[in-house]
Formats: structure tokens, C-alpha cells, sequence
């Protein structure tokens, strides 16, 4: 994911990041504010991504465009659509990245 998304930087950031917005969104509706982050939203105006540690905290802040968000991944699929539509596929490099980590 950080190689799809640098703004990322790192494992503990992407992770942070994917359960505060996959997780929230899919299973409250809602964006989910974990331990380790204290801000998260939605900002068309925004970079694709933004992750910023807060000074004061040390909690991440998280700003997500999510109309340039559903571009860049379709965008990822587009390229390599095959993989995608093989769904027992290990192949697509994102998978590959998890599975190093």
C-alpha cells in the first residue's frame, strides 16, 4: 500500500490509515478513529492522501480526497485489470506487498 500511496511511510501508517477509513467506512459508515489517530477526514480539495504526525499528541492525522482516492485505485485496477479479475489471484503486486510484510 505505501508503494501504491507514498504518502504512507510506512507499515504502521498504511495499516492506521486502511482501519481508520476501509474499516469505518464499511462496518460504522463512519470513519474510525483509533488509539493511534486523532483526526481523520474527507477533503476533496486535499492531496489523494495526507498522514501527518501531530506535534502535541504524537497521533496521526489522516486527510483523504475521495474523489482523486476512487481514481488512483481505479486507475491501479485499470492496469492490471487481468489480476483483478481473477479473484484467487496472489499475483497483483499489492497482495504481494501484504504478504512481505
Amino acid at each position: 500500500m505505501c508503494a501504491l500511496f507514498p504518502k504512507l511511510r510506512g507499515a504502521h501508517e498504511a495499516a492506521k490509515f486502511w482501519e481508520t477509513y476501509r474499516h469505518g467506512l464499511l462496518h460504522q459508515a463512519t470513519l474510525k478513529a483509533a488509539d493511534a489517530v486523532i483526526e481523520a477526514a474527507g477533503n476533496n480539495a486535499a492531496p489523494t492522501i495526507r498522514c501527518e504526525l501531530e506535534n502535541f499528541s504524537g497521533k496521526l492525522q489522516f486527510v483523504l480526497s475521495p474523489v482523486k482516492f476512487v481514481r488512483k485505485v481505479t486507475d491501479i485496477i485499470e492496469e492490471d485489470l487481468s489480476t483483478w479479475e481473477d479473484t484467487a489471484s496472489g499475483q497483483h503486486k499489492m497482495v504481494q506487498g501484504l504478504l512481505r510484510s
